[in-house]
Formats: structure tokens, sequence, C-alpha cells
């Protein structure tokens, strides 16, 4: 019987425990912009001057951040973006590889780019009026079309 019940209770007790860690590191938690890292609000203020934080969220150790203006960026767990998207505005031609912004400004000159993404080894862009996704090395070199 006692086997039983110590048996019992450390179910419960793993039980109780996986609840807990997976709500941790599962769970988006809204945060206040005076408990981002520094390293965030700086590039926010210097990137898109014209808008302010509208709100944000930590993912385990990953940040997004809403702005006024409805542009959304993703900050890794080293607190370097890997996405940024916008409706109203392009993203902002310093955070993008000149051969990219080269490459849609002679390929697309009526488009825009509302969307990059940084993935280990490659840009992916999104442009408007064609909502495409442009493919781009790491050094800002044209791949191809994401279909």
């Amino acid at each position: 019987m006692k086997k039983i019940i110590i048996t019992a209770i450390a179910i419960i007790a793993i039980a109780c425990l996986s609840f807990f860690v997976l709500d941790v590191y599962n769970d988006n938690r809204l945060v206040a912009k005076d408990s981002l890292p520094k390293s965030i609000v700086d590039f926010i203020d210097t990137n898109f001057p014209e808008t302010n934080i509208r709100s944000a969220e930590i993912d385990f150790l990953d940040y997004g951040v809403w702005l006024e203006d409805d542009t959304y960026v993703e900050f890794k767990w080293n607190r370097e973006w890997d996405k940024i998207e916008r409706h109203n505005a392009s993203v902002p031609s310093q955070l993008i590889p000149a051969g990219i912004t080269s490459f849609v400004r002679e390929k697309y000159p009526e488009s825009m780019i509302i969307k990059v993404s940084i993935d280990d080894n490659r840009y992916e862009v999104n442009i408007s009026n064609n909502y495409i996704e442009l493919i781009f090395n790491k050094q800002g070199n044209y791949i191809g079309i994401d279909k």
C-alpha cells in the first residue's frame, strides 16, 4: 500500500511539473516597454523613429514587438532581429543588404519591400504589389522565387 501511495504521489508530481514546464516555455507573455532589453528599444527607436512601441511579448527567449503603425519586429534570443513586417511602408533600407534593395528596385520598380525574414543562410523578402517571396543568400545575391 505504501508503494502505491508513493507511486501515485510521484506520478502526480511529475504531471504537475510537466504542466508547469510546458506553461513556462510555451506561453507568450505580454511585456511592458520598460521590461524590454535596451538593445531592442534602441533598435526600434533608431530604425523606426516615426512610430512608438504599442505592445510586446516574450516567447521563451524570443521577443515580438508591435509598433503603433502596425509594424511587427521579431527578435531572436540574442536580441538580433529575424523578421520585420510592415503594412503601410517599406522595411528601412539600412536593415537590408544593398544587393537586395538594388535587385528589387531594378526588377520590381513599383514595389516596396514589406517583409524580411532572416533564416540561417538566407533572406526571404516579400514585396508589395506582386505579393511574391524572393529568396536571397546572406550576401544579398538573388537565388529565386519561393514557390
